[in-house]
C-alpha cells in the first residue's frame, strides 16, 4: 500500500519544479549571478594566458634559432634587420656552445598588442647575460622588435673582421678612420687577428643577448671591440723581414724613395746641389737595415721600435760607375705602420691613404731631409 505522506511530498515537488515560486526563481538567479563571472573570468584567464604563451614561444623559437644556427628561422621572427653590416647574421659565424636558461613573461598589453619578455642565457664558466625583447603583435602573428646585438669596429691594423672564424672585409685600409657596425645575433663571440703570426687577440670569448655582453672566463670585462691585440711570439722576426722588403722597393728605383710611405729621404734642395757635372746616375741602397722589435703603444696599436735606425746611401755616380758624393740618411720608422691586409697578409706603409696626393708625400717626408749627411 503506497505511503499517502511520501506521495503528497512527491506532488508538491512536480508542481515546484512545473510551477517555480518568486522565491525560487529569485534563488536561481543569485545562484546563477554568483557562478557566472567566475565562469566568464575562468575563460578570460585561460584566454590571457593563451595570448601570453605566443610572445614568449616566439622569443624562444628565436634563440634556439639563433643557438643553433638557423639563421632564416631566426631572422623570420625579426621585424626588420637593422642597417649595418649584416655579414655575420651567416651559420658560419654561430658559436651554439650556450644555452636558453628561462624565458618569462614580463607584461602584455592586448590593446596595444604589444608584450615584454625577459631572457636569459647561460655560457661557458657560468657566463649569463639576460636581455628584455619587445614584440608586437601583426598580421602574420607575433614579431621581435629589433632583437639583434651590436658591436662596433673602429680603428684597427686590420682590412677585416674575423668572428668565430668567419671573416669578413671591411672594404677599408688598415687603420682606416672609420666605424663598422656589425649585427649580430644572440650567442657566443669571439674575435680572431688571423695574422696569428704577428698578433694574438686579447679580447676573449663572450656571451651576447641584445645590448648585453657578458664575458666568458678570464675575458676581461669593459666595452667590448675588435681588439685589443698583443704581440704574438716570433711576430719581431717576421716584421723585420716584412720591413726589409719593403725598404729594398724603396730603392729599387731612382725616384723609389719619394714614393709617399719610404721612410727616408734628403731635402730636395741639397740633393740638387750635389747635381754636379759628370753625374750620370744616381743609385739609392740599405747599407744597414734596422733592427726591430714589435710592441703595442699606449693607443692600444701595433708599433715598431728601432733599436738601430739602420742608413740608406745615395749615391751620385759618374759614366764609369766612380762615386762623386753621396747623401747618407737614416731610416726613420715613426711614420710606418703594421697590420695584416686583406688576404691576410703582414702589411707595412703609412697609416694614411696609399693613393695620397703629391702633397700628403711631401708633407710624410718633411723634416727625414734634417737628419741625412753629405759629402
Amino acid at each position: 500500500m503506497a505511503n499517502p505522506e511520501k506521495a503528497s511530498r512527491l506532488a508538491a515537488v512536480k508542481r515546484r519544479l512545473r510551477h517555480p515560486s518568486s522565491r525560487d526563481r529569485f534563488a536561481a538567479l543569485v545562484a546563477l549571478a554568483v557562478l557566472l563571472p567566475g565562469s566568464i573570468a575562468g575563460y578570460k584567464w585561460q584566454s590571457a594566458r593563451a595570448e601570453a604563451g605566443e610572445p614568449v614561444a616566439v622569443v624562444r623559437d628565436f634563440l634556439e634559432a639563433s643557438r643553433s644556427g638557423a639563421v632564416e628561422d631566426a631572422l623570420a621572427l625579426a621585424d626588420a634587420v637593422p642597417e649595418g653590416s649584416t655579414d655575420f647574421l651567416t651559420s658560419e659565424a654561430i658559436d651554439g656552445g650556450w644555452s636558453v636558461d628561462s624565458v618569462k613573461l614580463r607584461w602584455i598589453r592586448p590593446s596595444s598588442q604589444t608584450a615584454s619578455i625577459r631572457a636569459t642565457v647561460t655560457g661557458p664558466e657560468g657566463a649569463q647575460a639576460a636581455w628584455d625583447f619587445d614584440l608586437t603583435e601583426g598580421d602574420d602573428g607575433w614579431k621581435l622588435d629589433d632583437p639583434f646585438s651590436r658591436v662596433w669596429v673602429g680603428t684597427t691594423p686590420f682590412s677585416f673582421v674575423n668572428l668565430n672564424g668567419h671573416r669578413v672585409d671591411l672594404g677599408r685600409e688598415p687603420y682606416a678612420e672609420e666605424r663598422a657596425e656589425l649585427i649580430l645575433l644572440p650567442g657566443l663571440y669571439e674575435f680572431h687577428p688571423e695574422s696569428a703570426d704577428v698578433f694574438e687577440s686579447t679580447s676573449g670569448t663572450r656571451l651576447v643577448i641584445g645590448e648585453q655582453v657578458a664575458p666568458v672566463g678570464d675575458a676581461p670585462a669593459g666595452d667590448w671591440q675588435a681588439g685589443p691585440f698583443a704581440v704574438a711570439e716570433g711576430a719581431d722576426a717576421v716584421v723585420q723581414s716584412a720591413l726589409e722588403a719593403y725598404l729594398d722597393e724603396c730603392v729599387a728605383e731612382e725616384e723609389g724613395i719619394w714614393r709617399y710611405g719610404c721612410p727616408f729621404a734628403p731635402n730636395w734642395s741639397e740633393s740638387q746641389e750635389l747635381e754636379r757635372d759628370g753625374v750620370e746616375e744616381r743609385v739609392w741602397e740599405i747599407v744597414r737595415y734596422p733592427e726591430i722589435t714589435v710592441t703595442i703603444d699606449e693607443w692600444n696599436e701595433p708599433a715598431i721600435l728601432a733599436h738601430d735606425a739602420g742608413l740608406a746611401r745615395l749615391s751620385y755616380l759618374d759614366a764609369s760607375g766612380e762615386e762623386l758624393s753621396r747623401i747618407e740618411c737614416p731610416i726613420e720608422l715613426e711614420r710606418l705602420y703594421i697590420g695584416a691586409a686583406t688576404d691576410g697578409a703582414m702589411w707595412i706603409g703609412p697609416r694614411d691613404d696609399p693613393d695620397a696626393s703629391e702633397e700628403d708625400g711631401m708633407w710624410h717626408h718633411d723634416g727625414f731631409g734634417s737628419l741625412c749627411q753629405s759629402w
